[in-house]
């Protein structure tokens, strides 16, 4: 259960280096931006709530996601693309 939670922490510091990157959502400032709601531990695993807030001033028909979760070493363990639309 550790060992998950720490690759969830580790996927989180990559959303938010993501979001330091394109920069957090502001009301004006025409962006997309990201935060981690809620993680919530299952039997083995562990489930992450994101919230992404579109302030870029248009609607998007798709939204494709790269996710990255990374071993306790730091390491690339998993990566799995998140289509929605």
């Amino acid at each position: 259960m550790i060992a998950n939670r720490l690759k969830i922490a580790a996927l989180v510091i990559a959303l938010c280096a993501a979001t330091a990157v394109t920069g957090p959502a502001r009301a004006a400032d025409g962006r997309i931006g990201g935060e981690l709601n809620k993680l919530e531990p299952l039997a083995s695993a562990c489930r992450a709530y994101l919230v992404l807030t579109n302030k870029a001033g248009m609607a998007f028909r798709d939204l494709k996601l790269d996710l990255v979760i990374f071993d306790t070493d730091g390491i690339v363990a998993r990566r799995v693309a998140v289509q929605g639309g």
